[in-house]
């Protein structure tokens, strides 16, 4: 399968996929797989949160962010990603340097799309195996609670529409479930349910991280912007409404955030993993500039 028809079903399948434009309620429920935790059970609060987007390879930038942060001395308590976001996410969790989250970039690419599925009725055209085996080998087969900072990956249940946020047990199965893009890849199946892709339903997961109790929220907003894209065919016209559909959901949750940063990238063609650095560079600029509001929010919670 060449790059053009690879990006043309990864088109094809965000077209395909539904999104409502309701905000996730502050009750998420947070899932250990295979049993299911609810709004119910005790979480204890955490100073900072950093909420990383989904994006496809604009979450590049997300490394980018990290190496500013760590620069400032600024390290969160807990990470909460969507999608790529919940791929940087839980590597940087799980103990990585950004010179080790770097290398990972560097090593992933497009063997992550070539799990085709063999299935005789499949649900997706890849199975995504190769995500949950790339993942769980970086962070050297760790559990999600094993990690050195708290971490949640934010997935759609595919039957009910229910946001879910895993943060314990198998870190790969967590994020193969969070980055299930619908119609390309599997379902992710974890006990007797289906998970998606958790853009469908928190492209940019501030209120999860609320839920699970951060005092102050670092936000990293590099959700496709629907504004200037040509519309020229069916195709397009279909792309675009998904665009338009997640940039309106991420933005109900962007007031929920001390702090939101948002990486300024070109939007005039289709980024990929080739321009990984040209990414990670947008996320250091933007990172920089926040650096004051971030401080002052920090400030404003010593200070209580």
């Amino acid at each position: 399968m060449t790059a053009r028809m690879r990006v043309l079903f990864v088109l094809a399948a965000f077209m395909l996929a539904g999104c409502t434009l309701l905000l996730p309620a502050v009750t998420t429920r947070i899932e250990h797989e295979p049993r299911a935790f609810d709004s119910k059970d005790a979480v204890s609060p955490v100073a900072i949160a950093l909420v990383l987007s989904g994006g496809s390879a604009r979450g590049f930038a997300h490394i980018g962010v990290i190496r500013v942060l760590e620069q400032a001395g600024i390290r969160p308590d807990l990470v909460v990603g969507t999608s790529a976001g919940s791929i940087v996410g839980a590597l940087y969790a799980s103990g990585m340097s950004v010179g080790e989250l770097e290398s990972a970039a560097n090593q992933a690419g497009d063997s992550l799309l070539s799990d085709y599925s063999v299935t005789l009725a499949p649900l997706g055209l890849l199975r995504g195996d190769r995500i949950r085996e790339f993942i769980n080998g970086a962070v050297q087969n760790k559990l999600i609670e094993q990690f050195p900072i708290r971490f949640a990956a934010v997935a759609a249940d595919l039957r009910t529409g229910e946001l879910v946020a895993f943060n314990r047990g198998d870190a790969g199965q967590a994020v193969r479930a969070s980055s299930a893009i619908p119609g390309v890849f599997e379902p992710a199946r974890i006990g007797s349910r289906l998970y998606a892709d958790g853009g469908l339903v928190s492209p940019l997961p501030v209120a999860t991280a609320r839920a699970i109790g951060a005092r102050k929220v670092i936000a990293v907003d590099v959700v496709f912007p629907p504004a200037g894209n040509p519309i020229t065919s069916p195709l397009a016209v279909m792309f675009q409404t998904f665009l338009i559909q997640t940039y309106r959901l991420k933005e109900l949750e962007r007031p929920l955030a001390d702090v939101v940063i948002t990486p300024v990238m070109r939007t005039d063609g289709q980024l990929g993993f080739a321009d990984r650095a040209e990414l990670m560079a947008a996320g250091e600029d933007a990172a920089r500039a926040a650096l004051p509001r971030i401080r002052a929010a920090l400030s404003a919670m010593v200070t209580r």
